[in-house]
């Protein structure tokens, strides 16, 4: 994970995973919005229905999503946490 940049609540950086050891659960901490670069997601999301994301799909998940990731690696993502 790379940090581009940080002010106050708001950040926003890059994510890439090369190999992942099956499906990862994720509570977000601030809403996240996320732009696929690479790679697939299969985005399982609590009560709301499930997201299948390619390269150039983007999504906004809002703070307290609890999420399951299934990713296709190679995976890369632009991330920005915060900005509600």
């Amino acid at each position: 994970m790379h940090m581009l940049c940080s002010q106050g609540r708001v950040q926003a950086g890059l994510s890439r995973f090369d190999q992942v050891d099956g499906p990862v659960t994720y509570t977000l901490p601030e809403r996240e919005t996320f732009l696929i670069l690479e790679g697939r997601a299969h985005i399982d999301i609590d009560d709301s229905p499930s997201l299948d994301l390619e390269p150039g799909s983007f999504a906004s998940l809002p703070k307290g999503a609890v999420t399951t990731w299934t990713l296709t690696t190679p995976f890369r993502e632009f991330w920005v946490f915060g900005g509600e």
